[in-house]
């Protein structure tokens, strides 16, 4: 991040923050008593989607959790990643620890409804919750002598009363998931998410503006976390837009851009609608989804031919975006870092060269390839397996994800393909900006126009046989 780039968003934030201390003073100045419904913050978010307060019941104080550090060693936390969102182990009222997610898009934690039966949690009244739909649910809210997780230790801590995981079918499959855990009491921490090594620490490590994977951000009313997204033209070296968004480990439906600044970034021409996402209360909804006009930049990553759906909430950077990167919060020191473990400084669209993205069936197969892109002209088809990119073998950071690290001055990715139809192997030169002019110098791969032919044996032994067609680029997200 050069100089002028820092004083913009040191900028921004403190005007943001100047506006919003003086209508918190306003606020509190108007309710001396800091009942509950104020002490919860101005907008309390949950799983990814902004909620609010309503029809508030109870009128016990509350500041917040008494939070010990009961071990000073490395912060690591027994974790992993439930379908690419990060998880926690914690424990409740010293029983055995059980398995949470862990969202920084929640300011509140949650019990679902089922985990509270089993502990048989007692609520002590209950709350209106406004979603981001417009629709209210009141829900108990109910507290907790104590919660442990890592080397951290919070007394009299806050959780609601979900039946979410009923609702939302990703969720319901999975038993074992007890509820979801935010970033509340952790504002003297810094929150460590290794995406790639699956694990989730609680340090007090301090971050520091002289890394350049490192930025500012702030913490908007209520503690969630802000952190600037910055759009540049690569043909425009004057054009620079930085958007503010909500850092939300608990989403995974897409990098949403809201509606206003959708309009200014996403190429309209090429916007697909009715992509399916689903809300806090499990009511689907269809989104519109389209290209972003400008590179992106993340930290000190640069993103090219990045997809985002249109949002009538708010802008928000999820997890399926930071799959493989590492990431810092620094609560005290309100910074956040960005970085990858491959030092990968410049990520392309694999789709826009017409590969969906690879997965792991023994060795790395093409997922899909888009009818009429690069890709799907030179030949390459569903489950061809890729030995090679750019040379260098494959590895699980290609694994799902829809951009592939490149190096700065490239202009196309070489894949080695072993072709599905036979043992032979071919290399293939995808231009990355996804330009079909002059790729007919290349002899296209496989026989099949109209799919190719496959087969393996599965776990159990059974022998599939089958063909891959071409994907519709109407369906690719």
């Amino acid at each position: 991040m050069n100089e002028r780039e820092q004083s913009w968003i040191v900028s921004a934030k403190l005007l943001y923050t100047a506006y919003m201390n003086r209508m918190i003073n306003e606020l509190v100045s108007r309710s001396a008593a800091r009942k509950l419904h104020c002490c919860l913050g101005i907008g309390l978010f949950l799983v990814g989607v902004g909620i609010g307060l309503s029809g508030c019941t109870i009128t016990r104080n509350w500041d917040g959790p008494q939070v010990e550090l009961v071990d000073d060693g490395d912060g690591a936390i027994e974790s992993g990643m439930y379908r690419e969102m990060p998880y926690i182990m914690a424990s409740i009222d010293g029983r055995e620890p059980m398995k949470f997610l862990f969202d920084t898009g929640a300011n509140l934690n949650v019990l679902f409804t089922k985990t509270a039966n089993q502990l048989e949690t007692k609520s002590i009244g209950k709350i209106g919750v406004n979603g981001a739909s417009g629709l209210t649910k009141t829900l108990p809210i109910a507290f907790i002598d104590e919660l442990t997780f890592g080397p951290v230790k919070m007394n009299d801590m806050a959780f609601l009363v979900h039946d979410l995981s009923e609702r939302l079918s990703f969720m319901s499959t999975n038993t074992d998931i007890a509820g979801i855990i935010g970033i509340r009491g952790l504002e003297e921490f810094t929150i460590d998410i290794d995406y790639p090594n699956k694990q989730v620490s609680i340090t007090q490590e301090r971050l520091d503006l002289d890394d350049p994977s490192t930025s500012v951000m702030y913490r908007r009313p209520g503690g969630l976390l802000m952190v600037p997204v910055q759009f540049v033209d690569p043909d425009l070296s004057e054009y620079h837009r930085v958007v503010w968004c909500l850092l939300d480990t608990g989403n995974t439906n897409k990098f949403d851009l809201h509606t206003d600044i959708a309009a200014a970034l996403i190429d309209q021409d090429k916007i697909t609608s009715g992509h399916r996402t689903m809300g806090i209360h499990g009511i689907d909804q269809l989104v519109d989804v389209g290209p972003i006009r400008t590179d992106m930049r993340i930290g000190d990553v640069r993103f090219e031919g990045m997809n985002a759906s249109v949002s009538d909430v708010e802008s928000r950077l999820d997890s399926s975006t930071l799959r493989n990167f590492h990431l810092k919060i620094d609560m005290k020191s309100e910074l956040v870092s960005f970085s990858r473990p491959d030092s990968a400084h410049r990520l392309v669209s694999a789709s826009r060269m017409g590969i969906t993205n690879l997965w792991l069936h023994d060795g790395y197969r093409i997922d899909q390839s888009i009818t009429d892109s690069p890709a799907h002209l030179l030949g390459i088809r569903a489950y061809d397996e890729v030995l090679l990119i750019n040379g260098v073998e494959p590895e699980l950071m290609h694994v799902k994800t829809p951009y592939w690290s490149v190096s700065p001055d490239a202009i196309s990715v070489t894949l080695r393909i072993r072709r599905s139809s036979d043992d032979g192997w071919v290399d293939v030169v995808l231009p990355i900006d996804g330009s079909v002019e002059g790729i007919e110098q290349q002899s296209p791969i496989n026989g099949e126009s109209n799919g190719v032919q496959f087969k393996y044996t599965n776990e159990d032994g059974e022998i599939i046989r089958g063909r891959m067609t071409p994907m519709d680029p109407e369906g690719v997200e």
